[in-house]
C-alpha cells in the first residue's frame, strides 16, 4: 500500500491568504506527515461503526478526499458532475476509433508470439451506453431538485386571481382597475 504523504495540512481556512493550512501534515497528531494537522479534525477521533475508520487509516488520501467533498458548500449542485460526465463520454466518443485501433494493434503483437496472453476483447460501446445513462440520472435529480422551489401553474393562476380580487376591492376607480387589468395580460410567464 502507497501512503500518499503531503508537506502540509491543506484543510480550508477562509482567514488566512491562500485559503489554506500551511501547519505541517499531521502536526500535533499520531500521524505526523500525513493528513489533516490537530486544529484541523486530524486528531478527533472518527465516530463511526467502525467500517470508515479502518478506512481513513489504511487509505489516508481517501479520507482527506471524503473530508474535502464534506467541506463543499454546495454539496447538492450536481451541475459540475453533469458537466464532467458528459465531457467524459465526448472524449470517449471522440477516442473510441483510436483506442480500438491501438488494442486491436496490440492484440495482433500476442498472434505473432504464440501462447502470449491475449486481451480478451476490444473496448466495449457499453460503457458509452453506460455513460448516457449516468448522464440522464444526474440530469434526472437535478430536475428534481429544481422542482422543490417550483409552483404548479394551477397555483400560480389561483394566486393572480386572488391579486386580482384583493386590488378590485381596494381600487374603486374604473378606468384604473381597466389599467391595471390590461397590463397584467401583457405579462408573459415563462
Amino acid at each position: 500500500m502507497t501512503v500518499h504523504r503531503r508537506s502540509t495540512c491543506g484543510a480550508h481556512v477562509k482567514s488566512r491568504p491562500g485559503g489554506r493550512c500551511e501547519q505541517r501534515a499531521g502536526w500535533g497528531t499520531d500521524h505526523v506527515g500525513v493528513g489533516r494537522c490537530k486544529l484541523h479534525g486530524g486528531a478527533t477521533p472518527i465516530k463511526s461503526d467502525g467500517r470508515c475508520s479502518e478506512i481513513y487509516k489504511q487509505l489516508p488520501r481517501l479520507g482527506e478526499r471524503i473530508a474535502q467533498f464534506l467541506e463543499d458548500p454546495e454539496p447538492l449542485n450536481l451541475m459540475r458532475d453533469l458537466a464532467t460526465l458528459r465531457a467524459l463520454l465526448t472524449d470517449y466518443i471522440e477516442r473510441y476509433e483510436e483506442f480500438t485501433d491501438a488494442l486491436i494493434a496490440w492484440h495482433e503483437t500476442f498472434r505473432e508470439e504464440e501462447g502470449s496472453p491475449k486481451p480478451a476483447r476490444v473496448l466495449d460501446i457499453a460503457s458509452a451506453r453506460k455513460m448516457v445513462v449516468d448522464i440522464a440520472r444526474v440530469v434526472a435529480i437535478i430536475e428534481k431538485q429544481q422542482e422543490r422551489g417550483a409552483i404548479t401553474m394551477e397555483t400560480f393562476n389561483r394566486v393572480v386571481s386572488q391579486m386580482g380580487v384583493t386590488v378590485a376591492n381596494h381600487v374603486k376607480d374604473e378606468a384604473t382597475l381597466r389599467k391595471i387589468e390590461a397590463e397584467w395580460a401583457e405579462i408573459r410567464v415563462a
